[in-house]
């Protein structure tokens, strides 16, 4: 069974036959601090300026979360990274919150916890984004469109975050899709998928 499944694996994208253990360490060490360093900046810029109110958003994580997952060395490290990430990036929030503004809100700390673990099947899923079989295409497009379902707005109400999602969009279909001929698919595969995101969540 587990032959069968790493054969199906990769096929959409090939797993590593070697992994590195000091290189895993570090790059999870790496994906701490980015996510302390996220969280801090967060919280220093909350409500007061163009960044403050990006971070507040979910377009931002999901497309610091895709670029992280694709670019880890397998999925089990992408799941794992991923989910260290978002773990230091709620410790910077929380610390900054309780040592330089001197109170501690745990409202929505045990919501976030809960998602920052749930991001790690997700970004399992997202490592194999950078594939190269048809499989890999669907991945790829499923943060596009729901970037493009959440950002669509922009064009009736002006708002430069919702603009940024269409701008992380953008982005993701040039890093996660390996060659031209698989991003114009994806381009191609998030449109109505972002459609139907629209359909479903408004309907």
């Amino acid at each position: 069974m587990k032959h069968k499944l790493r054969q199906y694996a990769d096929k959409v994208r090939t797993l590593p036959k070697e992994i590195s253990m000091k290189r895993e360490l570090i790059f999870s060490l790496a994906a701490v601090l980015a996510g302390v360093l996220a969280g801090l900046i967060s919280k220093a810029c909350d409500s007061t300026s163009f960044i403050g109110d990006l971070t507040t958003e979910i377009g931002v994580w999901v497309f610091l979360a895709s670029v992280l997952a694709a670019n880890c060395t397998n999925p089990i490290s992408a799941g794992v990274n991923t989910s260290l990430f978002f773990l230091g990036m709620l410790s910077g929030y929380y610390a900054y919150t309780h040592f330089v503004l001197g109170f501690f809100s745990s409202s929505y700390i045990m919501m976030w916890l809960i998602a920052s673990l749930l991001a790690a099947p997700c970004a399992a899923l997202l490592w194999f984004a950078k594939g190269r079989s048809k499989a890999s295409v669907f991945i790829a497009a499923l943060p596009v469109a729901y970037l493009l379902f959440h950002g669509y707005p922009v064009w009736y109400t002006h708002n430069p975050v919702l603009l940024m999602d269409i701008i992380f969009a953008a982005l993701l279909i040039i890093i996660l899709p390996t060659g031209a001929k698989r991003r114009g698919a994806v381009l191609a595969v998030s449109f109505p998928m972002a459609f139907i995101c629209h359909f479903i969540i408004n309907s």
